[in-house]
């Protein structure tokens, strides 16, 4: 009897460690990338990607947004590349540290978690509810 509720128990760890590892026990997360540079503005060109996703390059029209969702895990980290003319920028846009404490919930009562980004013409702001923060500057 023992020795098959220890088996059990190590059945249960091994497949909510694999679980965990693959995302599949975290919070499903919405990233949302929208070019807010001015009316007339060259596009946006954007290539996000993590460890083991790469989400591929996007080129942005004026007030267009891309977005791609995921679920995390205790090591999700998502970085993106933006060129603009001669400027560009490279940060995370999702790090695990993020979590539901930068990005927001869009729909209350659900485990759904959005990061929201506007590309703006003197930098990048995130979300946190209905405000936005400056996060990252371009570089030239």
């Amino acid at each position: 009897m023992e020795k098959n509720m220890l088996f059990g128990i190590l059945v249960l760890s091994l497949l909510c460690t694999s679980q965990l590892i693959s995302g599949q026990l975290g919070y499903a997360y919405f990233v949302h990338i929208f070019n807010q540079l001015p009316v007339g503005s060259n596009p946006l060109t954007v290539r996000c990607q993590s460890k083991n996703d790469d989400i591929g390059y996007k080129t942005l029209d004026v007030n267009e947004e891309f977005q791609w969702h995921f679920f995390d895990n205790l090591f999700t980290l998502f970085f993106c590349h933006f060129w603009w003319d001669n400027k560009q920028a490279v940060f995370d846009v999702f790090n695990r540290s993020f979590g539901p404490f930068k990005c927001y919930n869009h729909i209350p009562g659900q485990g759904e978690q959005t990061c929201t980004w506007h590309v703006r013409a003197d930098g990048f702001y995130m979300a946190t509810g209905y405000e936005f923060i400056k996060y990252n500057t371009w570089q030239i």
